[in-house]
C-alpha cells in the first residue's frame, strides 16, 4: 500500500496552478487523484496532468468510483464553504486557501462542519502561519521573552491594472454573476494574511488568533469597481497581559509605485521588522535577532502543504478503532 497521499484538487486555474506544480514535485508524498473544477479546461496547468481525471463537482468525482484522502480547494472564495462541507462529507481531510470565505455565516458553518468532522484535518492557507520564521517568533511571544506587546502595523502597496478586475466575474465585486455573495477586495483576498497575521501572532496559543474587542475602517475605491481597492484599518486587540495592542493595516491596489509590505512588530523589550526581503528581523533587550525568512513566493505552498502530510501522518499513526471513531 502506497504512503502517498492521495490529493482531489479542487481549482487548478490561478493560484491553483500551483498546487499542481508542488504536488507533481512532491511525487514521494503526494499523488493526484484527480481534479475538480467546472472550468479546467482554461487553466494552463491542465496541460501537465494528462492521465488525471477531471470533473466538475467534488461529487462527480466520488460518483465514478474514485478515491482520495485529502482535497486542496483553491477556488474562488464564493466555493469554499460547500466545498469543504462536500469534502469531509466524503471523509476527506482538506486544506483550503485563504481567504476562509465570504462571510460569517459560511465561517459558521465551516465550523460546524469540522467540528462534526473531529477526526479529519482542516487546515486554511494563511502561508505565514505556517511559515518556520512566524511560529519560531510567536512561539517566543507565548513565552514572555519579548514582554507586552505595543504594536503591530502592515503596509502593503501592490498597485493593480484595471485589467485585474476584469479577469472573471467576481474580482472587486460584491456578488458574482450568479448572485453568491463574495465580497472580493484588497482587504478580504490579496492582502488577507496581513489582516490575518497580526491577530495570529497576537493569538493566546500556537494554534489559536486573537479577536478585536474594537474594528475602525476607512475603505476607499479609486477604480469603478463595486468594493474598494484601499482599506485603512484599526484594530484594538486584548492579550493575556492584560493591556490591549493597536494593529494598524494600510493596503492598497491603486499606488503609483509598487513597494515591498513593510510589517513592525513592537514589544516592550524589542521591535522585529519583516521588511524588503522578507526577512523576519530585530533587537531584543539591544541583541540582535533573526529568524530567517517570513514566506517566499516559490515557497510558501510547500511549506503548507509540508503541514498538511504531517498532519495526515499524525491522524495515521493514531489506533485504527479512534480513526473511526472520529470519521464516523
Amino acid at each position: 500500500m502506497s504512503d502517498k497521499l492521495k490529493l482531489l484538487l479542487v481549482g487548478i486555474g490561478g493560484y491553483g496552478a500551483g498546487y499542481v506544480m508542488t504536488a507533481q514535485n512532491m511525487e514521494d508524498e503526494f499523488e493526484i487523484a484527480g481534479v475538480a473544477d467546472p472550468f479546467a479546461k482554461n487553466a494552463s496547468s491542465l496541460d501537465s496532468l494528462e492521465d488525471v481525471p477531471v470533473f466538475d463537482t467534488i461529487e462527480d468525482f466520488f460518483a465514478a468510483g474514485l478515491t482520495a484522502d485529502a482535497a486542496v480547494i483553491s477556488s474562488p472564495i464564493q466555493f469554499h464553504c460547500e466545498q469543504l462541507e462536500a469534502a469531509l462529507d466524503h471523509s476527506l481531510h482538506v486544506l483550503c486557501e485563504k481567504p476562509l470565505c465570504a462571510d460569517a455565516g459560511q465561517a459558521q458553518r465551516m465550523l460546524a462542519a469540522a467540528a462534526a468532522h473531529p477526526g479529519q484535518k482542516v487546515l486554511i492557507g494563511f502561508q505565514w502561519s505556517f511559515s518556520p520564521a512566524m511560529l519560531a517568533f510567536k512561539r517566543q511571544i507565548l513565552e514572555g521573552k519579548w514582554g507586552r506587546p505595543l504594536s503591530i502595523k502592515a503596509i502593503v502597496r501592490w498597485p493593480r491594472a484595471f485589467s485585474y478586475y476584469k479577469r472573471n466575474d467576481w474580482a472587486g465585486r460584491l456578488r458574482d454573476s450568479a448572485g453568491r455573495f463574495v465580497g472580493d477586495s484588497v482587504l478580504s483576498n490579496a492582502t488577507a494574511h496581513y489582516l490575518h497575521n497580526p491577530l495570529f501572532m497576537l493569538g493566546g496559543a500556537m494554534d489559536t488568533a486573537a479577536e478585536p474587542s474594537r474594528i475602525e475602517a476607512q475603505c476607499f475605491r479609486a477604480f469603478d469597481i463595486e468594493t474598494f481597492d484601499t482599506a485603512f484599518v484599526k484594530l484594538s486587540v486584548p492579550g493575556r497581559f492584560g493591556n490591549e495592542t493597536d494593529v494598524f493595516i494600510a493596503v492598497s491596489h491603486c499606488t503609483e509605485k509598487v513597494a515591498e509590505p513593510y510589517v513592525e512588530y513592537r514589544f516592550e523589550h524589542g521591535t522585529v521588522l519583516c521588511a524588503g526581503n522578507d526577512r523576519l528581523k530585530g533587537t531584543l533587550r539591544g541583541e540582535e535577532v533573526d529568524f530567517g525568512l517570513s514566506a517566499a513566493v516559490w515557497k510558501d505552498i510547500i511549506t503548507k502543504c509540508s503541514a498538511f502530510t504531517a498532519a495526515h501522518r499524525d491522524w495515521k499513526n493514531l489506533p485504527a478503532p479512534s480513526r473511526r471513531r472520529c470519521r464516523n
